[in-house]
């Protein structure tokens, strides 16, 4: 349908979308645009990747990457008018089947905002400011003007559910804050790898009056529509005590609420626990600490957990404390990163291992019956154990949410299992990580049974730092 060579390239125009069909794995697809000066994105949907080249056929930029989309897209800066050329291959073809379907759409980018302090635009006190990430590395900067005090520079996002993400959201965004002499006071970069979509808040305080700048940016892959407002923090009354001194009593097991409110906000609790096993929980993107009564901090963890997710990440923090004597403990809450206020919910309960982590101690399981487990602590083991007749199974682990974005996932998934099989002499006889229905999470393995008898199924996490809930199941196969 389309040349093989520049020679031959198809004539495009800017907005107008071209349809394309990459018939096998070698297919080429190339096509000519002519452009004049100004910044262009060069988009390809589908499993397509594309390359832009000058008219002597310099290449000037390739991208084969997609990441919340079935797209490539790439953001060029065009410094002379004249002939372009696109060639277009095949994405994934190592997966995946000809032919390969697509489209190629050529976008002028306006720049709604300015990229330095220089050109900021102005921001009124109170006032939502809409504005959007509009090409890779693109910075949207804004001048304001303060008297000195306290502020809450807060953004969003207008989509904010996966499937919307392609038309709205495109990724993240972090935010700066600056005097005018381009000091830092404010920061928050709260962006994980793969994160669904994040539109951070942060608590600033100007030192004096005086202007100020916010700079709004996209991590590489995004290009996030956005608002973005400034306006006057009145912090609410402390919710719990600041020291060992004056901290919150609570009894385990416990939920308790809290937040951070401002830079610098900690909280502490003081809790009388028996001896025993405990996990502390935050629920967010909190620093959490443990002290004994004599103030000796017992283990500190800053957001070790995370769980991956097919759509993102899970932000908590969790301490697993062994062997605790009977006494008095204390847990402060303080904040994960600079100038960034959190809202947490703070768990303290003993650890209880709902199934033995043996064959001796499995609990029994029936065909076609599922059972709950949860894997409750690091190197956690459920072990379950049947009686079989010969004939074909299938094992498999069921994450119970399947909407796995934002606090679904980190109040439920909290990661993937791993199953594996045992005959009754404890020989294994499968094992599988991530071949469940949910493509990443659950775990999912067929095995023929030779011979009648006693067989047990291990489900872990995938790994030191999953902890999923989940249900186990075994199923007759009928041929």
């Amino acid at each position: 349908d389309h040349s093989n060579t520049f020679a031959g390239a198809t004539d495009i125009s800017v907005g107008v979308v071209t349809h394309g069909v990459l018939h096998s794995n070698s297919d080429v697809d190339t096509f000519k645009v002519d452009l004049t000066t100004g910044w262009y994105r060069f988009e390809a949907e589908g499993h397509a990747a594309m390359g832009v080249y000058d008219s002597s056929g310099e290449e000037l930029l390739v991208d084969d990457y997609y990441y919340y989309t079935d797209e490539s897209w790439l953001p060029l800066e065009i410094e002379e008018a004249g002939v372009y050329y696109i060639r277009v291959v095949a994405w994934g073809a190592s997966v995946l089947d000809p032919p390969y379907p697509y489209t190629v759409l050529i976008k002028e980018i306006p720049d709604d905002h300015g990229d330095t302090m220089g050109v900021a635009t102005k921001l009124e006190l109170g006032i939502e400011m809409p504005g959007a990430i509009n090409r890779r590395w693109d910075s949207d900067y804004f001048r304001i003007r303060l008297c000195k005090g306290v502020y809450k520079l807060s953004t969003d996002l207008p989509a904010h559910e996966l499937m919307a993400l392609k038309e709205q959201s495109h990724g993240n965004v972090t935010v700066n804050v600056y005097d005018s002499d381009g000091k830092t006071i404010g920061a928050n970069n709260d962006v994980q790898p793969f994160a669904v979509i994040i539109a951070p808040t942060l608590i600033f305080e100007a030192p004096k009056c005086g202007i100020y700048y916010v700079n709004i940016w996209g991590t590489w892959y995004s290009r996030p529509v956005y608002t973005v407002k400034v306006e006057a923090f009145v912090p609410q009354p402390d919710d719990h005590g600041d020291s060992m001194s004056n901290a919150t009593d609570i009894e385990a097991p416990v939920a308790i609420p809290g937040a951070l409110q401002f830079p610098g906000d900690v909280d502490w609790f003081r809790v009388n626990l028996q001896a025993g096993d405990y996990k502390f929980r935050s629920h967010a993107a909190v620093v959490v600490s443990v002290y004994d009564q004599d103030g000796t901090q017992l283990f500190e963890e800053d957001e070790e957990y995370y769980y991956y997710t097919p759509y993102g990440f899970s932000e908590e923090s969790q301490v697993f404390l062994y062997h605790l004597t009977a006494g008095i403990y204390f847990i402060e809450i303080s904040e994960y990163l600079e100038f960034t206020a959190a809202s947490y919910n703070l768990n303290v309960e003993e650890i209880v291992d709902d199934h033995g982590d043996s064959a001796e101690t499995s609990t029994a399981i029936r065909v076609d019956v599922p059972m709950r487990g949860e894997i409750d602590f690091p190197g956690d083991v459920d072990y379950f154990c049947s009686s079989l007749s010969s004939g074909t199974y299938m094992f498999e682990t069921d994450i119970p949410v399947h909407n796995f974005l934002l606090s679904a996932a980190k109040e439920t998934t909290h990661g993937g299992t791993t199953i594996t099989v045992f005959d009754s002499d404890g020989e294994q006889l499968g094992f599988d990580d991530d071949a469940g229905s949910d493509g990443g999470l659950e775990s999912r393995l067929q095995l023929e049974i030779e011979a009648d008898g006693e067989y047990c199924i291990e489900v872990a996490g995938f790994n030191e730092v999953s902890l999923p809930a989940y249900d186990v199941v075994v199923k007759s196969v009928v041929a």
